[in-house]
């Protein structure tokens, strides 16, 4: 009998910041890293596979015997034509903020973290984003991003209606995310 695997909740995790400790969020997301495909000018024929484009019938191609013997002809041959295939290669990668969403409370650690950035004291630091089992004890999955900093603190929206949590945001850019 094969042994179900259940995927792992998304509201089990932690995320432990250097010099911040451990913190717990109701929302974290910007797991993400990627790359463009440079920006490519039609006339830019760096990408491109040689000068060449399959034969079609209306073409004089002469027979491969004549072309090995003068290498010239099958050179101006295909300078006659060019390949239309573009080979798409990969750029820098990117990496995107994490944003870090809690509840409000009277700690002021990551809000003084972020003031003394917008004040020119930019203090880096290391992190991981841990997934816990369901028993909340046992890591399964863990992310380390390196050298973050929070560039932007959202307070919280406030309104007279409603009894819901008061949220403070927290986005943090960082020089790579990896499995830990």
């Amino acid at each position: 009998m094969a042994v179900r695997k259940d995927p792992y909740r998304n509201f089990n995790f932690l995320v432990e910041i250097d010099g911040i400790g451990r913190a717990s969020f109701s929302e974290c997301s910007g797991l993400v890293e990627g790359g463009d495909l440079p920006p490519r000018d039609e006339s830019d024929d760096l990408h491109r596979e040689g000068n060449m484009r399959p034969a079609t019938a209306a073409d004089e191609i002469a027979p491969l015997h004549e072309l090995q013997a003068n290498p010239t002809d099958l050179t101006e041959h295909h300078r006659k034509e060019k390949n239309t295939a573009a080979h798409k290669m990969p750029s820098q990668t990117r990496h995107t903020s994490i944003v870090l969403k809690r509840g409000l409370t009277n700690s002021r650690e990551l809000y003084n973290w972020y003031n003394d950035v917008i004040k020119g004291k930019v203090r880096r630091a290391h992190g991981s984003i841990a997934v816990y089992d369901i028993d909340g004890l046992t890591v399964k999955l863990r992310w380390k991003f390196s050298n973050a900093y929070p560039i932007k603190w959202v307070g919280p929206a406030l309104s007279g209606k409603g009894g819901d949590v008061v949220i403070e945001t927290l986005e943090l850019v960082h020089e790579g995310i990896e499995p830990a």
